[in-house]
């Protein structure tokens, strides 16, 4: 039962840390889909552009630290 509250005391700590990326992942993954719905190699296209766009701003952020 220890270990369950260690847990449950873990994920309360970092879910909110890690929910805007979370959030980011959703959307992205929402507006490719979206753009698959109408044309699927727009929906490769879409998600490409957004993991090349996260990776830039990843980089960006970690040249500032």
């Amino acid at each position: 039962m220890e270990k369950v509250k260690k847990c449950l005391n873990w994920f309360a700590k970092n879910i909110p840390k890690a929910a805007p990326d979370l959030l980011a992942l959703a959307g992205g993954y929402l507006i490719a889909q979206g753009a698959w719905m109408i044309y699927p190699p727009a929906g490769m296209i879409v998600g490409g552009l957004i993991v090349i766009a996260a990776a830039v701003i990843v980089g960006r952020a970690g040249e500032s630290g």
